[in-house]
């Protein structure tokens, strides 16, 4: 709808500026248009009114209905084996998995109580673990901070049952290979030395002095060791070589690789 027929349509859309006269024939052939546009305007607010109420009972009846639904899902009917398989498969293959809420295992316990109670029944789901120690820059906050995760480590580690374990272990960068590096990494190193018979593969990023906790290993301890991956803050000692040297040699029947880095770069890997 328009003006209609206008005997100013030559002049729109151009800065003429009209007289008085021609205002007052401007006004005169608007009055009804402006009526209209008055009538339109409120019948879309009507119009409006009406489509958000429509769209609120849209949204509230189909919350319910997919509430209804969702009981119907095929997720809802599988056998809790197959879960455990389905929560197995989520772990990444490349890297432990850190003790952390954002990524399996823990998250899926964090979707309903009966994941929680399938993730925390499979014991392959925690039997590997990342780590990596908190620095000690303030003793006091550094302290807690290790007690709380060593007990989640322990708590994790209890999970897995019988399992082979996959455990890292890694001193933050920031942290360095100094003597509070050393006691950040020992507390977990000591958690984890109970379980050495169910080692499959220890990824190590210590400092030397940590080692010193392995001089007790022997080669009967692991006997499911299959890869050993240390880095650490210096030169290993005689001692230290020979302590891994001898577990890996103990347990050559089932150790594929062992490999070292040192902070200088080098490295060393032998492979059996």
């Amino acid at each position: 709808m328009s003006v209609g027929a206008s005997p100013f349509e030559h002049l729109l859309h151009t800065n003429y500026i009209p007289s008085s006269d021609e205002a007052l024939k401007i006004r005169e052939l608007c009055a009804k248009p402006l009526k209209e546009l008055a009538h339109l305007e409120a019948k879309i607010s009507r119009t409006q009114a009406l489509l958000y109420e429509l769209q609120r009972s849209h949204r509230q009846l189909k919350a319910s209905v997919d509430a209804h639904l969702a009981l119907l899902s095929p997720m809802r009917n599988l056998p809790p084996e197959v879960l455990q398989l389905i929560f197995i498969m989520t772990l990444d293959s490349n890297r432990n998995p850190v003790m952390h809420a954002s990524e399996a295992p823990l998250l899926l316990g964090r979707v309903c109580s009966g994941w929680r109670r399938i993730s925390l029944g499979t014991p392959e789901l925690w039997a590997s673990v990342h780590v990596v120690c908190p620095r000690m820059d303030y003793a006091e906050t550094a302290s807690a901070l290790t007690r709380i995760q060593r007990q989640a480590l322990e708590a994790w580690l209890a999970r897995s049952g019988a399992c082979p374990l996959s455990i890292s272990i890694w001193v933050s960068r920031e942290a360095g290979f100094g003597g509070a590096a050393v006691a950040a990494a020992n507390p977990y190193v000591e958690t984890i030395l109970p379980l050495s018979s169910r080692w499959k593969r220890i990824e190590l990023r210590v400092p030397t002095d940590t080692l010193d906790s392995f001089h007790y290993l022997q080669g009967s301890d692991v006997p499911l060791l299959q890869t050993v991956a240390i880095t650490n803050g210096g030169s290993l000692a005689r001692d230290d070589w020979y302590v891994c040297s001898s577990i890996c040699i103990s347990a050559s029947k089932s150790l594929f690789t062992f490999k070292v880095w040192q902070s200088s770069l080098s490295s060393t890997r032998a492979s059996t």
